[in-house]
C-alpha cells in the first residue's frame, strides 16, 4: 500500500488596504452649515437650469460647504488589522521598529535599548486603552435596547473574531478563477448595471386604465412634509451616488427645504418622477 494525498491551496485572501473618506460629524459646525445654505439665493443659481444640472449644482454646494465645516480626513483601512488599530498605533509601531533598527544599527547600545524598551511600553498602553475603548463602545451597543438586529449580530460577530474574512468567495467568470478584490466588484458592478439597461425595440405600452375611480390629478408640494421626511430618516442608512449621507442631511435640516422644492417642481413640470 502506497499513501496518496494531495494539497489543494485554500488560502483566505483579506482585502487590500483601501482609502474611505470619514467625516467627523460630532465635531460639526451645524449653525454655520445652516447658515451658509439659507443665504444662497436658490432661486438664482437653479434658475434656466435642467433638472440634472440643478442636483448637480445643489451637490457642489453642499459638498463645499461640509467640506469646510464637517472634519474630515482620508484614512487607510486595513482590514487584516484589529479593529481598535488607528493611525496613532501604526505611527507608533513604526516608530518602535526605527528604534529597534537603530539600537541594532548602533552595535545594541544601552541608551538606544532603553528608547526600544520605553517604546515597547507606550505602544502596549496605547493598543490596551484603544482596545477597551472599542469593546466598551460596542458594550453600550449591544446594551443600548435602540440597536437595530443588524447591528446587533453584526456586534455580536465582532465579539467573535478580531479579524475581517470576506464574505464574497472567488467565482468563476468565463473559465477564469477570479479572487482579486477589486476585480470581483467591477463584474458585480457591470453585471447588476446590464440589468438596469434599456430593452431597445418596437414594443409600445399600453393605455393607462385606471384601477379605481379614486384619484388625483394634482398636488402640492408642501416645505412641512419635506421637513418631516428629513427628520425622519434613519442615519445608519447609507449614502447614494452623491455621497450626501443621511446625517448630512439632517444636520441642513429646515435649510435645505427651499431648494429642494425647486427641483422637485423642475421635476414635474418636465415629467421626471424621482
Amino acid at each position: 500500500h502506497q499513501i496518496k494525498y494531495a494539497v489543494i491551496a485554500l488560502d483566505i485572501y483579506y482585502t487590500p488596504p483601501y482609502e474611505r473618506h470619514v467625516w467627523h460629524y460630532n465635531r460639526a459646525d451645524n449653525e454655520s452649515i445652516r447658515n451658509c445654505i439659507s443665504n444662497i439665493d436658490w432661486d438664482n443659481v437653479l434658475h434656466n437650469l435642467n433638472v440634472d444640472q440643478q442636483v448637480q449644482l445643489f451637490t457642489n454646494y453642499l459638498m463645499n460647504i461640509f467640506s469646510n465645516f464637517i472634519p474630515n480626513e482620508m484614512i487607510t483601512v486595513v482590514d487584516k488589522d484589529p479593529p481598535w488599530i488607528t493611525t496613532s498605533i501604526r505611527n507608533k509601531i513604526n516608530e518602535k521598529n526605527n528604534f529597534y533598527k537603530n539600537y541594532i544599527r548602533n552595535g545594541k547600545a544601552i541608551d538606544d535599548l532603553e528608547k526600544v524598551n520605553q517604546a515597547y511600553v507606550n505602544l502596549n498602553n496605547l493598543i490596551q486603552d484603544s482596545k477597551n475603548a472599542y469593546f466598551n463602545r460596542l458594550s453600550k451597543k449591544l446594551s443600548n435596547p435602540k440597536t437595530t438586529p443588524k447591528a446587533y449580530w453584526s456586534i455580536l460577530k465582532s465579539f467573535y473574531c478580531n479579524k475581517k474574512i470576506p464574505v464574497i468567495p472567488p467565482i468563476n467568470h468565463n473559465n477564469d478563477y477570479i479572487t482579486d478584490f477589486k476585480v470581483k466588484a467591477n463584474l458585480f458592478n457591470t453585471y447588476f448595471s446590464n440589468q438596469c439597461s434599456l430593452l431597445n425595440n418596437t414594443s409600445n405600452l399600453p393605455s393607462q386604465i385606471p384601477a379605481s375611480n379614486h384619484s388625483i390629478s394634482s398636488f402640492t408640494i408642501n416645505s412641512d412634509i419635506i421637513l418631516k421626511l428629513i427628520r425622519s430618516l434613519d442615519v445608519n442608512k447609507s449614502h447614494g451616488y452623491d455621497k450626501i449621507s443621511v446625517r448630512m442631511v439632517k444636520i441642513c435640516d429646515a435649510s435645505i427645504v427651499k431648494p429642494l422644492i425647486i427641483i422637485f417642481e423642475k421635476c414635474l413640470n418636465e415629467g421626471i418622477f424621482p
